[in-house]
């Protein structure tokens, strides 16, 4: 409320308004520019208004003696202040195109604790994030396994964000991230924009070393995903075909069946009133041969985030020759609906009434 409060970016005129300003915020950015007409101002100008509810913006314009005190010897240039790290970073008029980029990779710590209070900063920050899990109760192992990539995550500055989580509190994720989360200390990756994570060895010890050689994988484009898997059934004869995430693409991307697929939570009320109705439509269905019915545990399978499943269930028809464009099925949870909307939707047309079933 206070940033809204204030005008997307403040006007500064003195070393002491500036000075005043800087210390308003954990991170305060200022520009400074020739005058209010110019392109680069208007740049910064939207830039502001596209981030003001993380950061508070000002800027000095026209004003040499105020820019010379603050080391910017030729504009546009900004002024990113922190009250973390070096205190201060700077971005030469040369780089200013770099603006958005510059305020995301140094408006963080170069290592900090991640909780509620930040995540979405990191989230929206568009880097890949590692996490160090620490038990925060065991006197000095956070300090010990920080100090143990702080070399990496200087190294790495731009390209990767590097925090550390309490174990206790978020054990959970760790399992979502690809690890078991009953180790610890314990590392991941996390490529928020890919919707993909690594595990590193959890048998292996937390060095600078070994964390380095993962992550330098990991940049270079050589380290495999860790994919959360159950493990594939030994039978899966029934009306409705399990699918864990190492069985997806065989039963689920086969261009010669058409696939409904419930994505499911054990915990999720919708989905066990739908499981009996869910059975019904894989049985009477079960003699289309071009036809299959499936569900898959989406909290312990990995899921390809660009399928969008943000709630249970979710039910999407993956037609036949056409696996990139699910279909969502968003009608009445009933037998017959479910029937006729796969029926409609087919890729490989089929012929069915409720005759079929006797």
């Amino acid at each position: 409320m206070k940033k809204q409060s204030l005008p997307s970016v403040s006007d500064l005129d003195t070393v002491d308004a500036v000075n005043k300003f800087s210390g308003e915020e954990r991170v305060v950015v200022v520009g400074f520019f020739d005058n209010k007409d110019s392109e680069d101002y208007k740049s910064f100008l939207q830039t502001a208004e596209e981030n003001r509810e993380s950061f508070l913006f000002g800027a000095v314009t026209g004003n040499n003696d105020v820019n010379k005190e603050f080391g910017v010897e030729k504009t546009p240039s900004v002024v990113l202040f922190k009250k973390f790290d070096e205190g201060k970073n700077v971005l030469a008029a040369a780089d200013f195109a770099t603006l958005s980029e510059f305020i995301l990779k140094n408006s963080v710590p170069l290592i900090d604790e991640i909780g509620p209070h930040n995540y979405k900063h990191y989230a929206e920050a568009g880097l890949p994030l590692a996490y160090v899990f620490v038990d925060l109760t065991v006197e000095g192992q956070k300090d010990q396994n920080v100090n143990a990539i702080r070399s990496i995550a200087e190294s790495t500055k731009g390209k990767i964000l590097w925090v550390y989580i309490d174990w206790s509190k978020y054990a959970k994720h760790a399992e979502r991230l690809g690890l078991s989360g009953k180790v610890v200390p314990a590392v991941a990756l996390e490529n928020l924009s890919e919707g993909t994570h690594y595990a590193f060895d959890e048998t292996a010890t937390v060095d600078t070393a070994g964390i380095e050689a993962w992550v330098n994988k990991f940049l270079n484009g050589q380290l495999e995903p860790t994919v959360r898997s159950e493990e594939i059934p030994e039978s899966n004869d029934g009306p409705v075909k399990v699918v864990v995430a190492k069985s997806f693409d065989q039963i689920v991307n086969d261009n010669t069946k058409d696939v409904l697929v419930e994505f499911y939570a054990p915990w999720c009320g919708h989905c066990k009133q739908l499981a009996p109705i869910f059975d019904q439509v894989g049985e009477a269905l079960k003699g289309v041969s071009s036809v299959v019915v499936a569900k898959i545990d989406a909290t312990a399978n990995d899921v390809n985030p660009t399928l969008g499943i943000r709630g249970f269930p979710t039910l999407k028809l993956f037609p036949a020759n056409d696996k990139k464009s699910p279909i969502d099925y968003e009608g009445d949870r009933t037998k017959e609906d479910l029937i006729k909307f796969i029926k409609d939707n087919a890729g490989i047309k089929f012929e069915f009434n409720a005759k079929d079933e006797l």
